[in-house]
């Protein structure tokens, strides 16, 4: 094929609607280089300048909020009639780039250099034939390290669902790749399949922590498991996930869950830990704290000082003096983004209220002699 008619054709493919090059790379957030001809293709992507350079220092000294100055990060496409080598330019990039053949699109061949995660992208459209298979280009990307785990989080994203068949590679790049052990075995997790469960119990039972933590992590994740409800009472036992933890227990109904929840109230991490095990518990065993109580709780912590007196009188009308104390012990200990990262206004009335035997119960259980 002559120049000219590769350009041709280049054009072609460029203008087509629905099944162009520059429509796609317009999917997943490129603009075109202005005056752009094949076979090399630019494209470029504006993000926020990430140094946080003398502009900012200079803004925040004069009290003037100054413009983001963007960046530009390039991908590049390269198109030709017969399989080839391409000649790249030098464009940046703040996350990881490679070379990549997407296949064939209109009978020309289709060869990218940009963000691994973009190639993943664009293979999954399946608008090309014979390209790279977009599982295995996604599968290395979650073993890598750049700019915010960009490329890994993006992967593992792209991995939702994929199924069991994907678990062998992965296994294999969690022992090549073990500093990387925390992505992959997240990804192990998003790939939903039953294997998937089967490999995450057994890197959660492996006394190995760099591998037990991670699981856990990926095992709490929508959905539940029913086959590692062993696993998730062992966490909460830990007085691990507690918060997450319970309340699932609750709506599914696990009433063998009861003892690991008594075991975290015995020993709570920390006083919300023992709000949600204490709420589960009494949920399983039948004797549920209302819903307007844990309600007004939950009310608290954004509440303005006019409803504060609405929401103690509810809280301390709580029948369950243990449950009364664990969350006036929790006002009084807890601080949130919600309420300018201070103690609750008006929580220590309510803690003031709490029967003395009830108040010294949950003291000890933080070591709180107060």
């Amino acid at each position: 094929m002559s120049v000219v008619s590769l350009l041709a054709a280049t054009a072609v493919m460029l203008q087509a609607p629905g099944e162009s090059l520059t429509a796609q790379m317009q999917k997943i957030g490129y603009k075109a280089e202005a005056g752009a001809r094949g076979p090399l293709l630019a494209f470029y992507r504006e993000t926020p300048e990430m140094n946080g350079g003398g502009q900012q220092g200079a803004s925040q000294a004069s009290g003037r909020t100054a413009p983001a100055r963007m960046t530009r990060q390039w991908a590049q496409l390269y198109v030709s009639k017969e399989p080839a080598t391409p000649a790249w330019k030098d464009l940046p990039n703040i996350y990881h780039t490679e070379s990549v053949y997407l296949g064939t699109s209109s009978g020309l061949h289709v060869y990218m250099k940009g963000p691994l995660f973009d190639a993943v992208c664009l293979l999954k459209t399946k608008q090309y034939a014979d390209g790279e298979a977009w599982p295995d280009l996604a599968i290395k990307g979650v073993a890598i390290e750049d700019f915010g785990t960009c490329t890994a989080n993006t992967c593992i994203d792209q991995l939702s669902m994929a199924g069991d068949d994907c678990l062998p590679a992965l296994m294999e790049s969690l022992k090549a790749s073990p500093k990387a052990s925390w992505q992959i075995i997240r990804a192990i997790g998003n790939t939903r399949g039953p294997g998937s469960t089967k490999e995450l119990i057994q890197l959660y039972r492996s006394g190995r922590e760099e591998h037990s933590k991670p699981a856990a992590y990926a095992l709490i994740h929508a959905p539940l498991r029913p086959e590692a409800k062993q696993e998730y009472f062992d966490m909460v036992e830990r007085g691990a996930y507690v918060q997450h933890l319970s309340p699932l227990f609750a709506q599914v109904g696990w009433k063998d869950a009861v003892p690991s929840l008594l075991a975290a109230i015995e020993a709570p991490q920390h006083p919300l830990d023992l709000v949600r095990a204490l709420e589960a518990e009494r949920d399983l065993t039948g004797k549920p704290i209302s819903k307007e109580v844990k309600e007004a709780f939950s009310k608290f912590f954004s509440a303005t000082p006019e409803r504060l007196q609405k929401l103690t009188a509810t809280l301390s009308a709580c029948k369950d003096k243990q449950a009364l104390a664990a969350y006036a012990y929790a006002l009084t200990h807890v601080t949130t983004k919600s309420n300018g990262g201070s103690y609750i206004q008006g929580a220590d009335k309510l803690m003031a209220s709490v029967p003395a035997d009830a108040a010294e119960w949950v003291r000890k259980k933080f070591r709180d002699e107060d």
